[in-house]
């Protein structure tokens, strides 16, 4: 859940990406046709794009526009996630985006970037497991991923 200007963004384990206006009491549906997969995992604001982590990818909605643009799953995109299923989602101090994800690492995307290649972190790299499950950014700045192995 993520509150943002009057509103607040769900995902659901089944259903999608809903939008809920509590003073008008309505709820609609939000890219039932576009998202990578209905089972929404993760919801976060980075400036005016909301990014809607699910278990088959990423999304990116843009909140001016409401368009909702999936990226890409193949793993032959530079700024694709593989397939790979997102658990946690997190914009850090430098406005970049952190992907954890169920068996492939953690991916990196820097602001404005979302056409460029994600950088992916992964055991090769130091990660305790390439399964991860949260994301926390510390007042020092350093991301801390929780994976199915002990934290790195």
């Amino acid at each position: 859940m993520l509150w943002v200007e009057n509103n607040l963004w769900v995902g659901g384990t089944g259903d999608g990406l809903w939008v809920c206006d509590p003073v008008a009491g309505r709820a609609r549906r939000v890219g039932q046709n576009t998202l990578t997969d209905q089972r929404v995992t993760s919801i976060v604001r980075a400036g005016d794009t909301l990014w809607v982590g699910t278990a088959r990818g990423i999304n990116r909605l843009d909140l001016r526009s409401s368009e909702l643009v999936p990226l890409p799953a193949s793993i032959n995109a530079p700024y694709a996630l593989g397939g790979f299923g997102v658990t946690d989602l997190l914009v850090d101090r430098r406005n970049r985006l952190w992907i954890a994800t169920e068996t492939g690492g953690v991916f990196l995307l820097e602001p404005g970037n979302d056409k460029a290649a994600m950088r992916r972190i992964s055991t090769r790299d130091g990660l305790p497991h390439n399964g991860t499950n949260a994301l926390l950014e510390d007042a020092q700045g350093a991301i801390w991923v929780s994976t199915d192995d002990g934290i790195g």
